[in-house]
C-alpha cells in the first residue's frame, strides 16, 4: 500500500549521547533493533527515548506505553 507515513519523535531525558533505550510503535513497545514496518496507508507513530539499553525493565514486544 502506498503512502504509509511514520511519524518519528525522539526524546534524550538524560541528555545521553548514544543508546536507545525504548522504543513504542503506536503506542506497543517493540524492539529497538527491528521496528516493524507496517505498510497499510496511514499514519504510524514511532516514540524512541534514548539512554542506556533496558533502562525500563528491557526492551518487551507489545507492553504498553507507560
Amino acid at each position: 500500500v502506498e503512502h504509509t507515513h511514520y511519524a518519528i519523535s525522539v526524546e534524550n531525558p538524560e541528555h545521553v549521547g548514544r543508546g536507545v533505550a525504548c522504543v513504542w510503535l503506536d503506542g506497543l513497545q517493540v524492539e529497538a533493533e527491528a521496528i516493524p514496518l507496517v505498510l497499510d496507508g496511514a499514519t504510524h507513530h514511532v516514540r524512541v527515548r534514548l539512554g542506556a539499553t533496558g533502562e525500563h525493565g528491557g526492551v518487551r514486544a507489545l507492553a504498553r506505553d507507560p
